[in-house]
C-alpha cells in the first residue's frame, strides 16, 4: 500500500523513482537532529600569555567515531584522554574536511563522540562519573561539539 502511495504521488508531480526515494530521504532527515563541529589540534606551549591571544589550534583532517552513549568500562587500555579500543554500539562515522568541520544526521538521543588519534582514540572529555564525552541531540535541532586535541600541548 505504502509503495503504490508513493509511485502515485512521485507519478503525479512528475518525478522519477529515484528523485522521489530522494525526497522520501531528506523528509526522514528533516526529522532527525543535526551534530556537527570543528575539530582543531593544539601542540607545543599552549600557556595563556597576558597580553597575546591564545590560538585555537589548527585544524586537522580526521576520523570522527560516534557510539550509544559510553561508559569508562567500555574502554580498553585508557590513559588519560587516550584509549586502545572502544567496545561499544557503533553508530556512524565520518571524515573532517580540509577545515577540520564535521556534520552527523542522527535520530535524537544520547551518544558518545570519540576522535580516531595515532593508534587509538582520543576521547574529548569525560561526563558526569562514568560517562564517556556524552551529548543529547534533540529532533530538528543542530547541536554544535567543537573538540579540541590537545595531547600534544604544554599548559
Amino acid at each position: 500500500m505504502k509503495w503504490t502511495i508513493r509511485f502515485y504521488l512521485c507519478t503525479l508531480f512528475g518525478l522519477s523513482l529515484m528523485s522521489c526515494q530522494d525526497l522520501i530521504l531528506l523528509a526522514k532527515i528533516q526529522k532527525d537532529a543535526v551534530l556537527e563541529g570543528v575539530v582543531t589540534e593544539q601542540r607545543g606551549n599552549a600557556m595563556p600569555i597576558k597580553g597575546k591571544s591564545s590560538s585555537n589550534g589548527l585544524a586537522i583532517n580526521t576520523k570522527i567515531y560516534i557510539y550509544k552513549a559510553l561508559n569508562l568500562a567500555q574502554l580498553e587500555n585508557q590513559n588519560g584522554n587516550i584509549c586502545a579500543k572502544i567496545n561499544g554500539d557503533l553508530i556512524g562515522t565520518t571524515t573532517t574536511d580540509s577545515l577540520g568541520h564535521y556534520y552527523f544526521h542522527l535520530p535524537a538521543g544520547s551518544y558518545s563522540l570519540v576522535v580516531a588519534y595515532e593508534k587509538g582514540f582520543f576521547i574529548p572529555y569525560f561526563s558526569g562519573n562514568d560517562g564517556v564525552a556524552i551529548f543529547k541531540v534533540a529532533p530538528q535541532k543542530t547541536t554544535i561539539l567543537n573538540i579540541m586535541l590537545n595531547q600534544k600541548a604544554s599548559y
